[in-house]
């Protein structure tokens, strides 16, 4: 079975990311998720108290979300992108923010959901 690996990020610039998850949200996150097939390009992993999003070939981290407990609610506290264009080429801010969420969303909470696209003008 493969295991979940991230390499670190070189170059981040902080995302800004506000959003907050249940306590049953946060065990299916804490789950994470592994690519099922060389389609599937995206692994997701939790070390506690970050959530890495990473490419599945590489395990090169593209976004890192840290994690904090509050009441019964978990809250995203921090939020990076990678920006190492030898990494990752994109650096649409916003569509890097709608993406991580996105994938929690699909990806961890099973949840259906309209995928972003980059601005590529």
């Amino acid at each position: 079975m493969r295991m979940f690996r991230h390499n670190p990020m070189a170059r981040r610039e902080p995302m800004g990311i506000d959003a907050r998850y249940s306590e049953f949200e946060f065990d299916q996150i804490r789950r994470g998720y592994l690519a099922i097939d060389m389609d599937d390009k995206w692994d997701l992993g939790f070390e506690e108290p970050w959530l890495f999003i990473c490419r599945s070939w590489t395990g090169n981290c593209i976004y890192q979300l840290l994690f904090r407990g509050d009441g019964d609610e978990f809250l995203v506290v921090e939020s990076w992108v990678n920006r190492d264009p030898s990494e990752y080429k994109l650096t649409d801010i916003k569509f890097d923010h709608e993406l991580a969420l996105r994938f929690i969303d699909s990806r961890l909470l099973g949840k259906e959901v309209v995928y972003p696209k980059p601005d590529v003008s």
